[in-house]
């Protein structure tokens, strides 16, 4: 086996004391996980939704204030779990946990003005493709929600363990974001995307899910799964509706439709307002 370079055996060691600080992180909240792994066709869907949310009492009554919240402005007052998912469906219920159990995490991150833009940006990449993925009859769109939102999870792990080192990184221009993920790897010996894909798996996360955080900034990912390309195009698109994870000297005047399929280009959910009227509402949680 060939010796390695000074300089790589430097790289090897700074990704090594990155993802020890890492695996010191909290945990994502066990009630949103679990709820990953319920089928929302299983005839016991709605009981094992139930008793996920008994775990974590916290995360079930943040969930009923969003209900209950003008976001969606039900006329009559949501006091259960049970009643939430019948008005909302198990999906949306499951969205919006996850969503809560994000802006969560994102809390314990520190460096605020940082974060924001990461909060923003994945809250965009994951609406965006959800509709994406919907018009495009793709299977299990709550999957794409869920690794939109989650997709650069390693960013905020970067934050929280590296602090105003990685906020840094994160409030410069860059020229583009193969600038931007190199200066990750000379300053960590590693990128947002490598360490977002360890701590998925640290967690349990399916591995289509753990694909499209590892490989969403790849145009080519052979064993990538069935989400990989959508959420891969909505993070481009997050960028165009100036929600970018960085700043990119060349991303230039590109437009929404620019980059969708040609059968989607006139899509009326697929509008640049539509989107970001949705978009700010959820970011809003």
């Amino acid at each position: 086996m060939p010796q390695l370079l000074p300089a790589e055996r430097d790289l090897v060691a700074r990704r090594s004391g990155v993802i020890a600080k890492v695996c010191k992180l909290p945990p994502f909240a066990p009630a949103a996980l679990r709820l990953l792994s319920i089928s929302t066709d299983s005839v016991s869907a709605v009981e094992d939704f139930e008793s996920a949310f008994g775990l974590d009492p916290a995360l079930a009554a943040n969930l009923l204030v969003t209900a209950n919240s003008p976001l969606f402005a039900f006329r009559s007052h949501i006091g259960s779990i049970r009643r939430a998912i019948s008005l909302l469906g198990l999906d949306a219920v499951r969205s919006l946990a996850l969503t809560i159990g994000m802006r969560t995490y994102i809390s314990r991150s520190g460096t605020q003005d940082a974060i924001h833009s990461v909060w923003s940006h994945s809250i965009a990449t994951a609406v965006i493709a959800e509709t994406v993925g919907k018009h495009s009859h793709a299977p299990d769109v709550t999957m794409l929600y869920t690794a939109g939102l989650l997709h650069d999870i390693g960013r905020l792990a970067l934050l929280s363990t590296e602090g105003r080192r990685y906020a840094e990184i994160l409030s410069r221009e860059h020229y583009d974001m193969e600038e931007s993920l190199l200066l990750e790897t000379l300053t960590f010996g590693c990128t947002h995307d490598d360490v977002g894909a360890f701590l998925c798996r640290s967690w349990g996360f399916p591995e289509a899910l753990c694909d499209c955080v590892r490989f969403h900034h790849q145009d080519v990912v052979a064993h990538a799964g069935p989400p990989f390309d959508l959420v891969r195009l909505a993070c481009r698109l997050g960028d165009v509706l100036d929600m970018g994870e960085v700043r990119c000297a060349s991303r230039g005047g590109r437009e929404v439709a620019d980059l969708l399929p040609a059968h989607l280009q006139n899509c009326a959910d697929l509008h640049p307002d539509h989107l970001l009227e949705r978009i700010l509402k959820m970011t809003s949680i």
